[in-house]
This record gives C-alpha cells, structure tokens and sequence, in this order.
C-alpha cells in the first residue's frame, strides 16, 4: 500500500501560496519569530512565513481533474443526503479522517475518501 504525501501550503500576507512542509516556530533560540512556515523545496524549515488560518494539510487525494484536494478547500459534487451541493474539506478528529461539510449549514458529512473522484475543487476559502 502505498503512503500518502505529507504536505501542507498556505498564504503569506501578499497572497502568495507555498507548499511544502510545516513548522511551527515559539520563538526559542535559533527560531524565527513566533509563527507558522512552510517549508522551501530545497527543505529549509523557515522558508516562508504564512497566516496560521489558511494552512491546511494535503488530503492525499485528487478531484477528477487531477487537482489536489487540501484541507479548507470547497469543493462540489460530493452528495448530501440525495442532491449534490458545496462543502468544505475539514478534518474530523471524531472520525480521524477528511470530511466534507455542507456550507448550507445542514447537519451531516461526507467521508472525502468515498467521494475524492466525483468531486471538482472549485475555490478555497483563503483566495484573496
């Protein structure tokens, strides 16, 4: 079985989004100042400092046009109790897996595993 990738990205004050690992600095000795980095693609932890509300962790996972699907992203197509409606990835530590939240506020959620190849990533909640 093969392993998922672990990476993450998120968005710099200028909007610009980075992937790559995640490090989260408390300004000890030897640490940038107090924030969350992404990693550069040559591994340098400190890389590019990014607002901590927009990281979100890739799911492992691909829509069907072979975009990566990461978590805080809307996406749509995945169903919901009988229509199809737009959600947002989020993890579920009840469930210890992605899920997909309707953004109509209805109360249920999708497991993003079963759905992966039906959906379309079609925004993220961050884009400026």
């Amino acid at each position: 079985m093969k392993s998922r990738e672990i990476k993450f990205r998120g968005m710099d004050i200028m909007g610009r989004w980075f992937i790559g690992l995640l490090s989260v600095s408390q300004g000890k000795a030897g640490q940038p100042p107090v924030g969350y980095y992404i990693s550069s693609a040559a591994g340098q932890p400190w890389a590019y400092q990014v607002r901590p509300e927009t990281v979100g962790q890739f799911t492992g996972l691909l829509d069907k046009n072979g975009k990566e699907i990461y978590e805080k992203e809307e996406v749509i197509g995945a169903h919901f109790n009988g229509s199809y409606k737009e959600g947002i990835v989020e993890w579920s530590n009840a469930l210890a897996s992605f899920v997909i939240l309707p953004m109509d506020g209805e109360y249920c959620h999708v497991d993003l595993c079963q759905q992966a190849s039906s959906l379309l990533v079609i925004n993220d909640m961050y884009v400026p």
